[in-house]
């Protein structure tokens, strides 16, 4: 909608109809986007269009259809001679449209006397490099083009998709109607108009036979040719790169300042030892605190072995929010200052609740270090956005609001998960021509995330491009040839080439020469302003009234976790112990409450301690009596009656045996994490310590393997699968190298599994 500036006019223009057409090539989108909307007022207007862009992205024309079917052409020239020309022609009474860069995702659009009754069109073309996951190429339309809410305008949506090889896969979230070719290489996506959500992001996606090996599309134009090589680093089609684990550096930044005080510290240390048990056996770690000063739990990182992991929970048991204010610069500068292994990508997780006066400074580190150390960034509840989100986008990585601390483990885990992938790093790309962005520049690149460089070259024929970089996943280097180029229509190439050159000398502040791109390859600029005009045969028709169109809110597309909405009830085994002093205390808890029985035992010196897996031996039995003269020691059959009898009855009241004589609280889920072992073990005793499970149990679940580690490691994942589904992606990544470990032993993990989780039953 577009509305008045004053609110007393009530001016407003509403949107008539929308036609978006997308072409997706390779990892190319083209579209072209069409909007029209009616000046249904009685004066004329001056709209004002906030017009939404892919930050990557280039808005390659921009057109407005007159209602005479005339067209305003648009031009590119300096902001300052656009913005004048712009004034002086409404003022005249004519019709102009001038459209200034805002930022890298949003364009002003300001169109100057729209006549009454008058209709216009807006017609946009612009190009972008498609995003990846895993191995599908993902295209999202933005959302600021869709008014939110109640649908009042005709849609007509198009995704085509052309491609050198078969399609083989492909999703969407809007419901839409596909057509495909015969040979599989063409793909037409039709919105289906009748069930579309306005409400809902448009993400689709789609995977290629071939999509992880590189390719390189070119345009001609007069001499000169644009290439753009991309492709998304994998390892085949058939793997998930979540089941590989390589080699890395991780870093957990943690703010001990006053304000993490209580219940947040905790939680934060809880989210830390998640992290420390979730790393990969083969990778490094390290720790640091920071408030007003900073330290380092180890000197450098250390492997992830159990005995440095053991160590560094028993350091962190101990942490506390005691170091004053909150200064995040020297730390991340030090660690900045620490040499990287080629081998090792660093990945760093800052994790803080507070604000810094140097908001800007630390996110400019961040930046300036942000080829070789990806920033993951978390802000609990009131941390300040700025700092979150920028250092998350300096540094090329994910940035995370937690409103309820409750939530730290979940939102680490889950950026952890986002880096335990192999990645690309030390990029030679052999080549000539002009490249942008530069080779040097690119860093870390992780599996499953695209990679892409433009050049400006003279000769094709001789200029086919080589890649060679290192490879985490094969722990040396790799090499790719590109064997030929495929040529497309259009210079859609070139001016993406255009807008990375620019980026590049405005870092350089090299004014007159991004003039000069910007206006040779008509890509705009901060320097530089779209300008159209059309002149009025009758000139002006009265005092113009300003207006704009509303800003729609778009929908952040995040991180993809489970948020449930209540935490879940574990149901617990219930207990028994038989103690000295004739007391025996029962605990049953059900799916609606846990209540305490206390019963008397007839025999009231009875006394049996835990053996598992074979009957009580008699020489115990007979130890834990003491002689009396009201009652005769009893023989161990005796014995054995009575504990048969006493079993059968807490049986019938749903109350199981306990299988030792130590009480043990009820358990967690952090209880049975924090036991494993850094290879993604459990050990049988360690376990049992934790579990409330029945001596009958617990020797069935012994016998399903000889080796009582593999039994135990069944135990844990059944029971947390059982018992903490809902808490599941904050110990999906320990599941992940448990299920790796036993895989290493050939072990059938489902069938183990189901057994014991029937025992369990």
């Amino acid at each position: 909608m577009i509305h008045s500036k004053s609110s007393s006019s009530g001016s407003e223009i509403p949107l008539k109809f929308l036609k978006v057409h997308a072409l997706l090539q390779n990892s190319l989108a083209r579209l072209t986007i069409s909007q029209t909307f009616i000046n249904a007022t009685l004066s004329p207007l001056e709209c004002e269009y906030h017009l939404p862009t892919y930050s990557q992205g280039v808005v390659t024309d921009l057109k407005i259809r007159l209602p005479d079917g005339s067209f305003l052409s648009s031009e590119i020239i300096e902001k300052e001679k656009a913005l004048e020309k712009y004034q002086d022609t409404i003022s005249q009474g004519h019709s102009a449209a001038l459209a200034i860069q805002q930022n890298n995702s949003e364009f002003i659009i300001t169109l100057g006397n729209l006549l009454p009754n008058d209709s216009i069109e807006v017609l946009i073309n612009c190009v972008y490099p498609l995003q990846s996951e895993k191995d599908f190429w993902e295209f999202q339309f933005i959302s600021g083009f869709i008014p939110l809410g109640i649908k009042k305008y005709n849609l007509e949506f198009i995704i085509e998709v052309k491609s050198d090889c078969e399609i083989m896969d492909y999703s969407s979230t809007w419901v839409v109607i596909i057509n495909k070719s015969d040979d599989g290489k063409r793909l037409i996506a039709n919105i289906d108009e009748s069930q579309f959500n306005p409400d809902t992001n448009l993400v689709f996606k789609y995977s290629t036979a071939s999509i992880i090996i590189p390719k390189c599309l070119i345009q001609q134009r007069g001499s000169k040719y644009a290439a753009m090589l991309s492709f998304i680093p994998y390892c085949d089609k058939t793997t998930d790169i979540f089941d590989l684990e390589s080699t890395a550096e991780f870093i957990f930044v943690l703010d001990r300042s006053g304000s993490m005080d209580g219940t947040r510290i905790e939680l934060a240390k809880n989210a830390a030892l998640l992290f420390l048990k979730s790393l990969p056996s083969v990778s490094k770690f390290n720790i640091v605190s920071f408030g007003s000063e900073y330290s380092f739990m180890f000197p450098q990182s250390v492997y992830s072995n159990s005995q440095n992991i053991s160590n560094a929970i028993s350091l962190l048991s101990s942490f506390s929010a005691d170091m004053g204010g909150t200064e995040i610069y020297n730390p991340l500068q030090e660690v900045f200052s620490i040499p990287i292994d080629k081998a090792y990508p660093r990945f760093i997780f800052l994790l803080t609740d507070g604000d810094v006066s140097n908001i800007e400074s630390v996110i400019n580190l961040i930046k300036k270090n942000s080829r070789m150390n990806r920033v993951n960034c978390f802000g609990i509840e009131d941390a300040n956005k700025r700092l979150i989100e920028g250092g998350a986008e300096a540094g090329k990585g994910l940035a995370y609001f937690i409103k309820d601390a409750k939530e730290i483990g979940k939102n680490v885990i889950n950026a952890l998960e986002q880096c335990m992938v192999p990645c690309i790093s030390d990029w030679e790309v052999i080549w000539t021509g002009d490249l942008v962005p530069k080779p040097k520049d690119f860093g870390v690149v992780k599996y499953g995330e695209k990679f892409e460089i433009f050049s400006l070259i003279e000769n094709i024929s001789e200029n086919l491009p080589v890649l060679k970089v290192y490879d985490t996943n094969k722990g040396g280097y790799k090499e790719f040839h590109i064997e030929k180029f495929e040529e497309i229509d259009g210079d859609e190439i070139f001016k993406l080439w255009a807008k990375n050159k620019i980026e590049e000398l405005e870092v350089e502040v090299n004014k007159d020469k991004v003039i000069e791109i910007s206006k040779e390859f008509k890509v705009i600029s901060k320097e530089t302003a779209f300008i159209c005009v059309k002149t009025n045969s009758d000139g002006s028709q009265g005092d113009i009234v300003t207006v704009k169109i509303e800003k729609n809110i778009v929908k952040d597309i995040g991180p993809d976790m489970d948020d449930p909405s209540s935490s879940n009830s574990v149901r617990a085994v219930a207990r028994c112990c038989y103690v000295r002093g004739g007391v025996s205390e029962s605990e049953s808890e059900s799916e609606e409450k846990e209540e305490e029985e206390e019963e008397e035992c007839e025999n009231d010196d009875l006394e049996i301690d835990e053996q598992f897996f074979e009957p009580p031996k008699p020489d115990i039995l007979t130890n834990c009596y003491e002689k009396q003269s009201i009652q005769p020691i009893p023989t161990k059959e005796e014995v054995m009656i009575e504990f048969g009898k006493m079993r059968k009855i807490y049986a019938e009241e749903n109350i199981l045996l306990k299988c030792t004589i130590t009480q043990k609280k009820k358990c967690n889920f952090i209880d049975i994490v924090s036991l494993v072992d850094s290879e993604g073990f459990w050990e049988w005793s360690d376990l049992l310590s934790v579990l409330n499970l029945s001596y009958e149990k617990s020797k069935e679940i012994f016998s399903v393997h000889p080796d009582n580690r593999i039994s135990a490691t069944i135990l844990a994942i059944t029971y947390l699968n059982k018992h903490f589904a809902n808490e599941k992606n904050e110990w999906i990544l320990i599941e992940r190298k448990t299920l790796r470990w036993l895989k290493k032993l050939s072990i059938e993990t489902d069938a183990l599994c189901e057994r014991v989780r029937n025992y369990l039953d």
